[in-house]
């Protein structure tokens, strides 16, 4: 009873089942695509089509440690209409097992009779229709045994959060780690404080990012370039980004002569 499924039906949103998936199992969790059609083969929101590992009539729920839903209005509703599923996620959830619905999909807990009892988040706008017990603002919410998120771009965090759930904090850093959520973070943050997707202020001509007038640092974060550099810029002073110091000689790191 150690693994997990996402629900396909018609009309799911592709990058939050996918990404959840991809995760997921990252971290080594296992988890099942099920579709809640007649066949293995499932058509996104998007006119993806992706084959399921099993289809609903063929697995036992008691297998199954937890149950996600991924959004998309077509198939939240496809599945809030289904009661297989609304009464496994009620059983679900009255039993202490994890549930777990982003953007659209909480719409399934309302179906489930559970919203109503549990606080969360959805997609900006639904809040009425789901019916949560208080509804919340937060990107991903926790109460009880059930997480919710708000949307295609919140799925990272939303995945996140269930490998912390499901192994624990280590396993959610690892993985963190591995698709980069801290340097987009540090990146996210500069740019909020000001500075240029490269970390800088002022970005210059010809700068990674396209801007002009670099202040303090180059796209190599360095101090004036020299001509020919490998970022284009001028007058390399100390600290070029090939690690040299004033004149450069023939053969830099760029190939160009007197840095």
């Amino acid at each position: 009873m150690n693994k997990y499924m996402v629900l396909l039906s018609k009309g799911y949103e592709e990058t939050e089942a996918l990404l959840v998936v991809t995760y997921l199992r990252r971290a080594g969790i296992d988890v099942d695509t099920i579709s809640t059609m007649d066949t293995l083969e499932t058509l996104g929101d998007h006119d993806i089509m992706i084959r399921a590992d099993k289809k609903w009539d063929e697995i036992n729920l008691d297998d199954y440690a937890g149950i996600i839903t991924p959004g998309g209005v077509t198939g939240s509703e496809t599945l809030a209409a289904d009661q297989r599923v609304t009464k496994a996620i009620k059983a679900f959830h009255d039993a202490g097992k994890l549930v777990a619905s982003i953007c659209a999909s909480p719409i399934v807990l309302h179906a489930a009779g559970i919203a109503k009892d549990i606080e969360g988040v959805c997609y900006p706008g639904m809040e009425e229709a789901v019916g949560f017990k208080k509804a919340h603002e937060e990107i991903v919410f926790f109460d009880q045994n059930v997480l919710t998120s708000r949307g295609p771009l919140t799925a990272p965090f939303f995945a996140l959060k269930l490998i912390e759930i499901i192994k624990g904090e280590d396993a959610r850093n690892d993985v963190a780690g591995q698709i980069l959520l801290p340097r987009v973070q540090e990146a996210l943050v500069g740019m909020a404080q000001g500075k240029c997707a490269c970390g800088t202020t002022e970005g210059g001509e010809s700068c990674c990012c396209g801007h002009h007038e670099h202040a303090e640092g180059g796209c190599c974060g360095h101090h004036d370039h020299a001509e020919g550099c490998g970022c284009g810029h001028h007058d390399h002073a100390e600290g070029c980004g090939c690690g040299h110091h004033g004149d450069k000689k023939e053969g830099g790191c760029c190939g160009h002569h007197h840095h």
